[in-house]
């Protein structure tokens, strides 16, 4: 938009300088067409003047023989001259028809005895003749003049257009620069900010990954490695230096293969969707396998688009270990009980009921599920119902044993 308005201005500006010219050059063209039809007006003037001197001639006195040799050539240069006189192209129907009657005339006089009257009458039509050129010279030069001065204003108005459009033109292109100046001094401030922010951001993610306790590192989507944190360094037994711009082979040994791990970074930089799984890794620092559980997510640019990769690393080798041992206790303690003639049963801390041994499914005949407080209320007789509950909750809270006698039904 600030272009155009700017542009404007310089196209019509040039556009009446142009004008200007032609303007010009058109002036300098009508002044040779004004000079040369006065010229040819001023020599037929002369030329007319010519004739007019021939036919004094003829006014010699009469008798004497040189006279009329005389008179014969004044005649005879006369006709030349009105000849010469009607020569040239370009002659009106009318001027050549007034010079033929003049001819015409001049050719019927009697060189021996001329007419005074036929005489006086060439003279009046030859002076007609060059009054009406001279008039014809005047009106020339009159218009020549007039057209000179609209010519003259037209190209004043047209220069002085054209020097208000270049004002307005470089009035435009300071308002430009004023514009484009504030623009790049506001977009110099918001990149400054952006640094600025830029830079603390960074701090920011450099203090939490130097204090994490988690691995974290990222790579670019060419999977080069971008960042690691201390602990991913000290999982590897590598430094920054050692592995920065490599790929995933400084990270990964043993059943975690790089092929592995780089198909799970690209699919997160393809699909640009994060992922979470537990995975067995050897690292080479000490060559013991851990359980990790690695959450990757992709990082992307201020417009969405996705410029790399990130993966944290938790260390869940000790849950996954307890929840084994749990679970291999859990049976452990199922078939002992399983094995027992009793009838055995335990409950959680809030109250819930999870688990009953074999020999408790097959007298009391209820299907091996989850047993809720309904079925332990069939299970168990109406009178002693209360009291078992009362007891078995009271031993709860109280963190002890208990014991009670209670009738249990056979279904």
């Amino acid at each position: 938009m600030a272009s155009a308005q700017v542009m404007l201005p310089v196209i019509a500006a040039v556009a009446l300088v142009v004008l200007a010219a032609a303007n010009s050059f058109a002036s300098y063209a009508s002044d040779r067409t004004l000079d040369r039809l006065t010229g040819e007006g001023r020599e037929r003037i002369a030329k007319a003047d010519g004739v007019a001197t021939a036919l004094a001639d003829l006014e010699r006195p009469p008798g004497a023989a040189e006279h009329v040799v005389k008179r014969r050539a004044a005649l005879q240069l006369a006709v030349r001259r009105l000849d010469d006189l009607a020569s040239p192209a370009g002659l009106s129907t009318a001027e050549s028809g007034r010079l033929a009657a003049i001819r015409k005339s001049l050719v019927g006089i009697d060189p021996l005895s001329p007419d005074p009257l036929k005489l006086a009458g060439l003279r009046d039509e030859l002076g007609a003749y060059r009054s009406a050129k001279r008039t014809d010279i005047s009106v020339l030069r009159t218009e020549g003049e007039r057209g000179r001065l609209i010519r003259f204003y037209r190209s004043l108005a047209a220069i002085l257009l054209a020097f208000v459009g270049g004002g307005a033109a470089m009035f435009g292109l300071a308002r430009a620069r004023r514009r484009a100046e504030s623009a790049l001094a506001r977009a110099t401030r918001e990149l400054a900010e952006a640094e600025r922010a830029g830079r603390r951001a960074r701090s920011f993610m450099e203090q939490v990954g130097q204090a994490a306790t988690v691995m974290i590192y990222a790579r670019d989507q060419d999977l080069n490695l971008a960042y690691a944190n201390p602990a991913a360094l000290a999982a590897v037994g590598r430094t920054w230096e050692e592995i920065a711009g490599r790929r995933g082979e400084d990270l990964a040994y043993g059943r975690e293969s790089v092929r592995e791990q780089e198909i799970s970074d690209r699919r997160v930089l393809e699909t640009g969707e994060a992922m979470t799984f537990t995975r067995v890794t050897q690292f080479a620092a000490d060559g013991v396998e851990r359980f990790l559980r690695y959450t990757k997510f992709p990082l992307r640019d201020g417009q969405g688009a996705v410029i790399g990769m990130a993966g944290v690393g938790v260390d869940v080798t000790e849950a996954v270990v307890a929840r084994r041992l749990l679970g291999a206790s859990e049976a452990k303690f199922r078939s002992i009980a399983n094995a027992m003639p009793a009838y055995v049963w335990s409950m959680t801390p809030d109250g819930e009921y999870d688990f009953f041994n074999d020999r408790w499914y097959d007298y009391t005949g209820f299907p091996r599920a989850p047993i809720g407080h309904e079925v332990w209320r069939r299970a168990i007789h109406p009178e002693d119902y209360d009291a078992v509950e009362a007891y078995s909750l009271a031993a709860i809270a109280a963190e002890t044993d208990f014991e009670a006698e209670y009738r249990l039904r056979r279904h």
